[in-house]
């Protein structure tokens, strides 16, 4: 039994000197570089998609249940990527400001505390993509298979 707790407290240890060295790389990288690419890129991503979403729903008459289903889901991938770009605005907060050590340190606890969230609505835009890929698929298909009957 002293065995697996040593091995337990073992593993909280390379846990925890994990978690503190990731946020040691990033306060050194945020120090010494500004804001991490990796936040712009997800930022640029998430307004991007947001326009595109707001361009696709303006863009289906919906009369088709296909075309309903295409808008709603456009509505809800516009929805993530705007509460996406919430969460890079709080990991941001301090960008204006020059960067002081103790800055770049809480801006990167703020980075490493939402990795988790970023990834769940990154994963979440990811399934709406798919499903709107499906749905665009069975509306081809469905235009396809009319111009065989038409001609």
């Amino acid at each position: 039994m002293e065995a697996f707790a040593a091995l337990s407290l073992a593993s909280a240890v390379v846990q925890f000197v994990d978690f503190g060295s990731r946020l040691v790389s990033k306060t050194n990288n945020l120090r010494e570089n500004g804001f991490s690419k990796e936040v712009t890129d997800i930022k640029a991503a998430a307004t991007t998609l947001s326009r595109l979403s707001d361009e696709l729903k303006a863009s289906f008459p919906a009369t088709s249940p296909e075309e309903k289903e295409m808008k709603e889901l456009a509505a809800r991938c516009k929805d993530l990527a705007e509460q996406l770009l919430v969460v890079m605005k709080k990991i941001e907060k301090d960008v204006s400001v020059q960067q002081t050590a103790w800055r770049s340190f809480r801006q990167a606890i703020r980075m490493v505390m939402s990795k988790d969230e970023v990834k769940e609505l990154t994963e979440r835009i990811g399934l709406i993509r798919e499903t709107m890929n499906l749905c665009l698929q069975k509306m081809l298909w469905y235009v396809l298979r009319n111009r065989r009957v038409d001609a």
